[in-house]
């Protein structure tokens, strides 16, 4: 094809499979493996019976010689370029290695294994100059893309070349074959979109096609002639079902491939999810095969994926595989149609890994990017649900006394992990996750929140020991005591964020510099911002050495914003209560909060007492995910900070039954006045003189 035509290609699902097209010489073979069709894929050849990846460091194949005589021996015309060049999208059998050669072919040469070479030599790597090579075969008719639409192309045996079909007495019947020769059930004719240009490369075929519509390929439909003009369509088709989807199992989304959820294409290409029921080991294996990873599947309990993916929503396929375990394909096991699915929680999931030791079980792990909490169980390493995750938790991974202070966070799924743990319940005292309360594996229990667990493990054992002064409770200047001395501080570096690392030490939500009058002091410190994670900062000495000061003069004063507000409201007295911690805001479990919590909580924002519990009022819904629980207060508490709460835990199998605590505080009448005064006044000072203006009715000075 020209390079002047360009046709839209556009991505499709890749999935591995075994070889899927070979031919053989002697006792060589090559064929192409890793990819949906037959006609796709990374070349493999075998060598003395042994399958390997061909390394020729030659040079590509795609669009050369060489490429087309790997086509040829497979029986198609010409080699092109894979749809997709991503190194994912043609998938490699981890358990092949590679013959390495250099291939030369002369213009007479037949068959790519005959030509000359250097001999071959098999290993597990490949020269990355080189890589293994992806090629596209094309055969007598293709389509302009991959994705079942698109313009016509047929090989001319006399021209050698393709050429398109114009689209006047093209019929649905006819699309209907070309749509069988090139793998789908069926078809039809689509509105056309290209036109007819003169092109030397690019012409249209002389004669057209009739066909009944029961043909097996184009070459057994009726041809007669006609042309086409200049400013003819283009023949297109719309074809359906791609026969080589069905029952094909869809690659993990997993980073390495090597574990995942189970999901096939059915009848009618739509992914649907295995039912669990019959899901066992000699069906994980087939699949794991299927995947091209190796023949150690297992199936991981139904749980593991309930929480981390939504495909647990997710249609369930009608139909139930038996595998003996040896088989290639998924296709190639005794299959049956099933009217239901008795577990349709269950989510059908394989490891393609041998499991090891027990002795490992229960271990820990810090991601040192995401600072996402892994806990290792059946065999590999998944997540916490960070519904019940807390500080003392935390303080148990980062192994007690071995840091300053842990720090409960949480983080985003990543790379459909599965999740182990769903309730913990931890003291800070244990010596390990796996001597706390928890739950593994439980369907019972229901992990709401969308994030996992994670943990910051702080090591500097310097605690600063300050607070605000000469202002309010959230305001001031930091005030800095260190071995018996008591100064301020100040902050050399200059820097941004220096307010929200202050504020967040002392449990507020960040904050920002407030300007206050020159102050007396005998003593300051110089200190920097220390980050802990993302946008989590804390205060550090940038020396320990202490200054004396000599009179008046500026230091670090802060306004620290409330680590409590209401959210989701309709006014700023009444919606969802969050509290922030760590830079994170959680909700409270509404499971047993009175109006006695909503008093305390009012009280803290400034309002008299709550008006009701909860809310009356429509708010909007809130995503913060629930981090606190058994919420409680007691008589005439004025802050929250007077009540006791938990981590947010459940009894086994009961959630948080009420949802989300929401509170309508009341707000005094001073206050409506003074707001009714201050827009009186903006009305008289702002609005009048603008009508005044307007009217020419200003007074004669």
């Amino acid at each position: 094809m020209s390079n002047r035509c360009t046709f839209l290609l556009l991505p499709f699902l890749l999935i591995n499979g075994l070889l899927q097209a070979t031919a053989t010489t002697d006792d060589k073979a090559i064929g192409l493996s890793g990819s949906i069709t037959e006609n796709e894929g990374a070349i493999q050849v075998k060598i003395n019976g042994k399958w390997g990846y061909l390394c020729d460091v030659s040079g590509s194949y795609p669009e050369t010689r060489k490429g087309d005589l790997v086509c040829k021996d497979l029986g198609y015309r010409i080699a092109g370029k894979p749809l997709i060049l991503d190194a994912r999208s043609i998938l490699r059998n981890q358990t092949l290695g590679y013959w390495t050669t250099n291939i030369s072919c002369n213009p007479d040469d037949v068959n790519l294994l005959n030509c000359s070479n250097t001999g071959w030599t098999y290993g597990s790597e490949c020269s990355k100059d080189v890589g293994f090579y992806n090629i596209r075969c094309f055969g007598d008719v293709f389509l302009s893309t991959e994705i079942g639409k698109g313009i016509v192309f047929i090989y001319n045996e006399s021209l050698h070349q393709y050429q398109t079909m114009c689209r006047g007495g093209f019929t649905d019947a006819t699309a209907r074959i070309i749509c069988r020769q090139v793998g789908y059930q069926t078809g039809q004719t689509a509105a056309s979109h290209g036109f007819l240009v003169p092109n030397k490369n690019i012409t249209m075929a002389d004669q057209h096609y009739r066909c009944h519509g029961n043909e097996t390929s184009l070459s057994q439909c009726r041809r007669y002639g006609g042309g086409c003009a200049y400013g003819t369509t283009f023949a297109e088709v719309q074809c359906r079902v791609r026969l080589a989807f069905i029952d094909k199992v869809v690659p993990s989304l997993a980073s390495d491939r090597s574990h995942g959820i189970v999901k096939v294409f059915d009848e009618k290409t739509a992914i649907k999810r295995l039912c669990y029921d019959g899901f066992d080991e000699n069906v994980a294996k087939v699949v794991c095969r299927e995947w091209g990873i190796d023949d150690e599947g297992r199936v991981l309990p139904y749980t593991a994926y309930k929480y981390t993916s939504l495909d647990e929503k997710s249609a369930i396929l009608s139909k139930s595989f038996n595998c003996k375990g040896s088989e290639e394909r998924l296709k190639d096991c005794n299959s049956h149609n099933i009217s239901s699915c008795a577990n349709q929680d269950g989510i059908s999931a394989v490891a393609c890994s041998k499991a090891t030791n027990k002795s490992d079980e229960g271990k820990v792990r810090i991601d040192p990017e995401s600072n996402r909490v892994d806990v290792y169980y059946h065999g590999m390493w998944g997540s916490i649900c960070a519904n019940d995750w807390n500080d003392n938790a935390a303080k148990v991974v980062c192994g007690n006394a071995s840091y300053a202070k842990a720090y409960m966070m949480n983080s985003d799924p990543f790379d459909q992990r599965p999740m182990w743990i769903f309730g913990l319940n931890c003291t800070g005292d244990e010596i390990n996750l796996k001597s706390c309360n928890n739950t593994i594996d439980d369907p019972n229990y229901t992990c709401n929140s969308y994030q996992v667990a994670g943990a910051y493990c702080d090591n500097d054992f310097t605690v600063l020991n300050y607070t605000l002064v000469n202002g309010g409770k959230n305001y001031g200047y930091v005030q800095l005591t260190m071995n018996g001395r008591t100064g301020y501080v100040i902050n050399t570096k200059k820097e941004p964020n220096l307010a929200t690392a202050a504020c967040n030490g002392l449990g507020f939500d960040g904050g920002y510099i407030y300007d206050m009058p020159e102050v007396a002091s005998s003593y300051y410190w110089d200190v920097s911002i220390k980050v802990i994670w993302g946008n989590v900062h804390q205060l550090q000495l940038e020396s320990t050495t202490v200054h004396f000061a000599e009179g008046k003069q500026k230091y670090i004063s802060v306004y620290c914003n409330g680590n409590l507000k209401l959210d989701g409201g309709s006014s700023y007295s009444d919606g969802y209560i969050l509290k922030n911690k760590f830079g994170k805001n959680y909700a409270f479990c509404a499971d047993g909060f009175t109006k006695r919590e909503g008093d305390a909580v009012c009280r803290e924002l400034g309002f008299p007492q709550a008006v009701h519990v909860p809310s009356k009022l429509a708010l909007i819904s809130s995503y913060a995910p629930i981090g606190f629980g058994y919420f409680r207060c007691p008589v005439g508490a004025n802050t929250t900070r007077e009540c006791t709460s938990s981590a947010w835990s459940r009894q086994a199998g009961v959630a948080c039954r009420s949802g989300r605590a929401s509170v309508n505080c009341e707000v005094p009448t001073d206050t409506v006045t003074k707001i009714q005064g201050s827009v009186l006044i903006t009305t008289i000072c702002v609005i009048l003189p603008v009508v005044l203006r307007l009217t020419g009715g200003y007074p004669d000075l």
